[in-house]
């Protein structure tokens, strides 16, 4: 009888302002998981992006980050995006971080063409494509090894 080879693990954050927007993390979760279910074992860490930024929990919730395949962000771009999170401004990574395969923001964007500089909407916007109001798509990765974020 033949055996399969074991799916590869997949590593899932999930980042969320409020409960409303975690509900549509984790549908964007079960659909995605399905989908990849073949291929993928996937493993999910969920982090309100409060708790994720106190110093009881910051260290760990940027381990998780870090490790992360997949962030699936559910914000409202209205809301300023904190400083820690801002790596996404311009594409860049940090240097002691490598970014995931995927980012998928699902963000209640601003109907305003000029967001607020520093809210998610601006961030987002400086590190992808925008498709839509609330779909974006960086580009492909380039020498730097900056890896592409899909975010939508």
């Amino acid at each position: 009888m033949p055996h399969d080879a074991p799916a590869e693990k997949l590593n899932v954050v999930i980042l969320y302002h409020h409960l409303n927007y975690m509900r549509r993390a984790m549908a964007t979760y079960l659909r995605s998981e399905r989908a990849v279910a073949d291929e993928f074992t996937p493993s999910f860490r969920v982090w309100r992006i409060d708790i994720a930024l106190e110093p009881a929990f910051a260290e760990e919730a940027e381990r998780d980050i870090a490790a992360a395949d997949v962030i699936i962000l559910a914000v409202n771009g209205r809301q300023p995006c904190p400083t820690a999170f801002q790596r996404w401004k311009g594409g860049q990574g940090q240097a002691s971080w490598t970014p995931p395969r995927a980012l998928i923001a699902l963000v209640d964007a601003s109907d305003d063409p000029a967001p607020a500089p520093e809210s998610w909407s601006s961030v987002l916007r400086m590190a992808a494509t925008q498709l839509h109001s609330d779909i974006f798509v960086c580009p492909e990765p380039d020498d730097t090894g900056a890896s592409p974020l899909v975010l939508a």
